[in-house]
């Protein structure tokens, strides 16, 4: 991951960091991440890198 550059715009690998962080704290947490994504109509990328990170 870079560092934040303050340009103001976010990095495809800066996002995709938070979402593996997101499914690491969910799945800590006892949380269901398909709840999380509900109404989602597709599966997104973030959905699917904290699916991964969730279940390593």
């Amino acid at each position: 991951m870079r560092a934040d550059t303050g340009s103001g715009t976010t990095t495809l690998d800066e996002v995709q960091a938070m979402c593996q962080l997101l499914g690491a704290v969910a799945v800590k947490q006892g949380i269901d991440l398909d709840q999380v994504f509900e109404g989602t109509t597709t599966g997104t990328s973030c959905q699917a890198v904290a699916q991964q990170a969730a279940h390593p």
